[in-house]
């Protein structure tokens, strides 16, 4: 007999198998708008809080430093494909000369040319497509639903500000080396190590813990339902060998 308590982590593993690639389309083609807040977060920390490093942050490539007059002529959440295609979802830092080694300094005052470190916030932000994916596959009312989106899109901004953070800050330890982060008061061990953290634990967890705590009295009913009945006790003849099936009590 079939334990029809297996029927909702069916219908949410069906569900959930059909909403998670729907969510990274989307994710993908819209990127530049869902990392708009996680990427203006991380611009205003690199700028205010290491100011001495970085001398100036950029959402996309900066065709103006780039290109003299070069400009991109697309409103923000342009998707991505294409020649004009926005990509704010890439934040491009300058380094401070106070912060350069001496040969940098030198090249750049030569020849114009410095070093422009790019750093990728879709790396940090996929956690975003699951987590609407599960919630999405998830039987709720409407209004939970949006709730939980929107704490999820919170959440995972978070989690991409702080990977785009630690990523400026590794490719200033790139760049710059271990002695320019040091002179700004930063332990290089520390900055490659919140950087790992944040590229290869956050993205995954986050999302998928955050999700469990929303709808934990889902989770638990869909556990208990789940679970076999209890075992009967076994009916043994006095001389241990069975008991007819036409012996044994109908219940």
């Amino acid at each position: 007999m079939t334990n029809t308590g297996t029927r909702p982590l069916r219908r949410l593993v069906l569900a959930a198998a059909l909403w998670l690639p729907a969510m990274f389309f989307v994710w993908v083609y819209w990127s530049s708008v869902f990392a708009l807040p996680a990427t203006s977060m991380a611009r205003t920390v690199l700028e205010r809080g290491f100011g001495d490093i970085f001398h100036s942050t950029y959402l996309g490539m900066p065709r103006g430093v780039v290109a003299a007059g070069a400009h991109l002529p697309v409103q923000p959440g342009t998707p991505m494909e294409g020649a004009t295609a926005r990509d704010d979802h890439i934040v491009v830092v300058r380094f401070a000369e106070g912060a350069m080694p001496a040969p940098m300094l030198a090249e750049k005052r030569r020849s114009g040319e410095e070093p422009l470190a790019m750093v990728n916030s879709m790396i940090f932000g996929y956690g975003l497509a699951l987590i609407w994916g599960l919630v999405l596959a998830t039987p709720l009312p409407a209004r939970r639903r949006w709730l939980q989106m929107a704490i999820g899109w919170l959440a995972i901004a978070l989690v991409q500000a702080f990977g785009v953070v630690t990523g400026a800050l590794a490719n200033a330890l790139q760049f710059l080396g271990a002695d320019s982060l040091r002179a700004n008061g930063l332990n290089p061990d520390l900055v490659a190590g919140l950087y790992q953290f944040g590229y290869l634990i956050l993205p995954a967890v986050v999302p998928v813990v955050l999700w469990m705590l929303m709808n934990r009295r889902f989770i638990e009913s869909m556990v208990a339902s789940a679970e076999p009945l209890a075992a009967r006790p076994v009916n043994v003849h006095p001389d241990g060998g069975p008991v007819p099936a036409a012996d044994v009590e109908k219940p």
